[in-house]
């Protein structure tokens, strides 16, 4: 899951990206179904990872088309690429099975380009991805739903604490800022606050990465809220940002139920699991 368009919040707690799309839609015409062309860049190329490389970073700059990943496997780049658009994380490694031996292994550097002088929006550019993915690594997949284990989220007894957002209420459109202990929410979904979520367990408490989160709430609409709970300043490299105050507060489970009227809990639940069928390690050019 990326907290932003640059670096995956998981690599700076574990070591290892974990995020990833959507399908090409079909055109239909009166006398026949035409297949719409697949989004593409322009130009890509793709490259084993320097081993000197360590991390793992995504780069899609607002103002030009390009796409820059670094230090990725396949599983990862597929994680990211299949992932939530608007807050930018990826699905959960729990959410993608099946694949080869060398799948969350081999590492890569992909820099891709987009055609002519408009930038495509990042949910474009994530499709050209989803196509660079299914032509170069000859990748083939279908979706099945499996009972998995997961946090379910779900509005707590005496009700979610959140401020509800009208039509034209004169509030600020979708702002979702995350920290490594704090999340400032405007105009925000329930399945976006979901995926947040899911981007912030490996920076506070990797042990309970073990399962992905999925909104079960049934709150419809967006709300505002402001979230935060105890940072850990070991987690990161030390890079958390975590004050005094902060470490004083409850671990981001506790903070859900108590300032957002929300609560995690532990399920097994039928979710989509995307499995892999096929893939092959992909040509430098």
């Amino acid at each position: 899951m990326f907290i932003s368009t640059s670096l995956n919040p998981r690599a700076h707690a574990t070591g290892a990206l974990v995020f990833v799309v959507s399908l090409a839609a079909t055109v239909l015409s009166y006398s026949q179904t035409v297949p719409a062309s697949p989004p593409a860049f322009e130009v890509a190329s793709i490259k084993p990872t320097d081993p000197a490389f360590t991390l793992r970073s995504i780069q899609i700059p607002p103002g030009d088309g390009m796409v820059t990943l670094r230090g990725l496997t396949l599983k990862e780049l597929i994680q990211y690429a299949w992932g939530h658009v608007e807050v930018g994380t990826g699905l959960h490694a729990n959410m993608v099975s099946g694949q080869p031996g060398w799948f969350d292994h081999n590492r890569y550097d992909i820099v891709a380009k987009t055609e002519g002088l408009r930038i495509p929006s990042r949910d474009e550019r994530k499709q050209m991805l989803r196509t660079l993915l299914v032509e170069r690594f000859q990748l083939k997949f279908h979706r099945e739903l499996r009972v998995t284990a997961v946090y379910a989220l779900i509005v707590g007894k005496n009700g979610h604490r959140m401020k509800v957002r009208k039509p034209d209420d004169g509030g600020p459109p979708f702002h979702l800022p995350m920290t490594p202990h704090s999340i400032s929410g405007r105009s925000v979904s329930m399945p976006q606050l979901a995926d947040a979520l899911q981007a912030i367990i490996p920076l506070t408490d990797p042990e309970r990465d073990d399962r992905p989160i999925v909104d079960r709430t049934s709150l419809s609409g967006d709300f505002d809220f402001d979230l935060t709970w105890s940072g850990d300043p070991t987690l990161s490299g030390g890079r958390s940002g975590a004050s005094a105050d902060a470490i004083n507060l409850p671990d981001l489970f506790m903070a859900v139920q108590e300032q957002l009227g929300l609560k995690l809990e532990a399920q097994k639940l039928p979710i989509e699991i995307i499995v892999i069928d096929h893939a092959e390690r992909p040509s430098e050019n």
